[in-house]
């Protein structure tokens, strides 16, 4: 924008100092946001706020100084499951709550943890109607990490899917205004798969009619008057009345112009049409409907579920369905969610079943020939028993043949002499403890023996009979 002034000068020689034509920008904008305040703990909400920077007061800058946003938590999505833990069967998701501010926080746990040694998995789709039997088939599967445990419940669902309208109710009253009448019924349907075919509500003029109109009356004027016929409305019942006008009056002197068009595009509306070529306005209504009108969809009440265990962390289900009132002639579908999930979690703790621990290694064979027995041994500690929970099924110890060899006998005349050792009696007594001692120096001799050339063999030394000889 500009400004002008003028020299007042009276000679052509001298002048004033400066320009005669003063230009300023008047462009106006907005400062920096100022940094977002803090959550108001009260009604959820925080602001930032600008400034209009203007070089003068004729102008101001488009929009709001201030701006205000919601600033309630929430929580993030769940994280995916972490493995299973092999000693305790558990595993846990976690999730974060996203806070704008440390006033507040979001309600409920930030970690979900539950038994993954036996669950199912998720239900499949459920399979196409069966015309023939009139149901429907879903399955899930049992993911066991062990084979002496099983999922609760069965891993086959079936639900009958025939669905079928209930009978009409009656009929309503007659309503005087528009002349209708209706009655609804009911889709039987347990699930929100399949849907009955037609509506769910029947509309029908009610059952009344006019009789025929009389003839028209004289005209009431010579020049400027009227005429008139009337009819009679013929009810079955006392309670409906015929839709329209028992008289009509019309000019004698002219003509009615044609029908407007309907004042609504669905449901009921009126008409009109005036009189042409007289001195009077007259205008004659009536009502009309061309379609009706399509109906919305409205949710019904919510419906909660127990919760999904009897012990431990579970969850409870919210659903609702779109069926207060159904959509009809192409009305909207509800919009929003049908079913949503919140934590539980009960008072009692979940039992937890004995399971065996992995196998020891087996032991050496009770003897190098001949057909012995190996032997290994296992506990109950992973998990041991606890809360009530089943112990282990099965063995501590198993057992298995081995050195199913035949031995081979070996004949072999061997010296050994003990100058520490006198015959006594006792020698004559296989099982006494001087004729066991004698047996076991010998075995040892003679494992030295072997042991000196470096031989590995495996023996056992039977004494038969020991006799003192000169």
């Amino acid at each position: 924008m500009n400004r002008s002034r003028e020299c007042n000068v009276s000679n052509s020689i001298d002048w004033c100092d400066g320009n005669n034509v003063d230009v300023m920008e008047c462009y106006v904008f907005w400062s920096q946001w100022s940094i977002w305040s803090s959550c108001n703990a009260t009604y959820g909400f925080m602001n930032r706020t600008r400034e209009c920077n203007s070089s003068h007061t004729l102008n101001h800058c488009n929009g709001s100084n201030i701006e205000v946003i919601e600033c309630f938590v929430f929580w993030s999505q769940w994280s995916i499951w972490s493995s299973c833990n092999s000693i305790y069967g558990f595993m846990n998701r976690t999730r974060e709550c996203n806070s704008s501010h440390t006033m507040t926080h979001c309600n409920g746990s930030n970690i979900e943890v539950i038994d993954c040694f036996v669950f199912w998995t998720p239900w499949s789709t459920w399979s196409v109607c069966n015309d023939t039997y009139g149901f429907m088939n879903r399955s899930r599967s049992c993911n066991v990490s062990n084979p002496t445990n099983q999922c609760d419940g069965s891993n086959f669902d079936v639900m009958k899917c025939h669905v079928f309208w209930t009978p009409w109710s009656n009929w309503s009253i007659c309503n005087d205004t528009y002349g209708f009448k209706n009655r609804s019924r009911s889709c039987n349907t347990s699930n929100l798969i399949s849907w009955c075919d037609g509506n769910d509500l029947d509309i029908m003029e009610c059952y009344v009619f006019w009789s025929q109109w009389s003839i028209w009356t004289n005209c009431t004027n010579a020049t400027y008057g009227f005429m008139n016929r009337t009819r009679e409305c013929n009810s079955s019942h006392s309670i409906d009345r015929c839709y329209g006008r028992g008289i009509e009056k019309v000019n004698c002197f002219g003509n009615w112009a044609t029908w407007s068009e309907c004042s609504v595009t669905c449901g009921l509306g009126n008409r009109s049409r005036i009189l042409l070529h007289s001195i009077y306005s007259e205008v004659m209504l009536e009502s009309c409907i061309l379609v009706n009108c399509p109906e919305d969809g409205m949710w019904g009440s919510w419906s909660i579920t127990n919760c999904s265990k009897m012990c431990g962390s579970g969850i409870i289900v919210y659903s609702r369905s779109c069926n207060n009132p159904h959509p009809s002639l192409n009305g909207r579908h509800c919009i929003g969610v049908s079913n949503y999930t919140e934590d539980c979690k009960t008072d009692m703790i979940c039992p937890v079943n004995g399971n065996w621990s992995i196998w020891s290694s087996w032991s050496l064979c009770s003897q190098p020939c001949g057909g012995g027995v190996k032997s290994r041994l296992r506990s109950c500690s992973n998990p041991t028993p606890s809360f009530g929970g089943l112990d282990c099924i099965g063995n501590v110890r198993g057992f298995e043949s081995c050195a199913r060899r035949n031995c081979i006998i070996v004949k072999l005349n061997l010296a050994v002499n003990f100058i520490d050792k006198d015959y006594t009696n006792s020698y004559s007594i296989l099982t006494s403890k001087p004729s066991i001692s004698l047996r076991n120096d010998i075995q040892d001799a003679i494992a030295t023996l072997y042991r000196r050339f470096n031989v590995n063999a495996t023996f056992n030394v039977v004494i038969n009979s020991i006799e003192n000889r000169p």
